[in-house]
């Protein structure tokens, strides 16, 4: 088990507005702090605040955004994008900086070094990643966010925080 950080809470002051800090942080953040999967920390706040099940709150939150990851890269690496299109495998370059989302079709994106040809998934796993550089408005299905993959970042975080009892008490 992970050991908490003593920096990651929520606090309610008297007149009823609450500081979070550390991973419930989502508003107004820093321009250094890190604003991927914004949907983790306002699921675990609504869960913790507001008794709001991960599940109910994806279903009401539908800002395409908040489901984006940022990343930049830098020297001898490049971003590589490796996609099934009509059953043949393509490999593509991609820019230094993307925005993307988990989806359940998408190709995987990896960081490449140029020199020495090490690959390193961006989401290891089965999940798959849809670029979303450039924004596009369409009906929410449309977008196929893997909602299995957020849904599991929440659950590991709330188990972090609450643990499952594993043995049984008597009384």
């Amino acid at each position: 088990m992970r050991k908490i950080k003593s920096n990651n809470y929520i606090a309610i002051n008297t007149a009823g507005k609450a500081k979070c800090k550390g991973r419930f942080e989502y508003e107004n953040l820093a321009l250094h702090k890190n604003k991927s999967h914004l949907i983790i920390p306002k699921a675990l706040y609504a869960y913790f605040m507001e008794d709001k099940l991960p599940e109910q709150f994806l279903q009401e939150n539908r800002n395409i955004f908040d489901y984006c990851a940022g990343v930049k890269i830098k020297g001898d690496w490049e971003f590589q994008q490796l996609c099934v299109i009509n059953g043949e495998i393509t490999r593509q370059s991609l820019q230094k900086t993307l925005r993307y989302y988990i989806s359940k079709k998408g190709c995987k994106i990896y960081k490449v070094n140029k020199s020495d040809k090490r690959e390193i998934q961006l989401e290891s796993g089965k999940w798959m990643q849809q670029l979303f550089n450039l924004y596009e408005e369409k009906p929410w299905a449309e977008y196929e966010v893997d909602e299995s993959y957020y849904l599991d970042k929440i659950y590991r975080e709330i188990n972090n925080i609450i643990p499952k009892k594993t043995q049984l008490t008597l009384f």
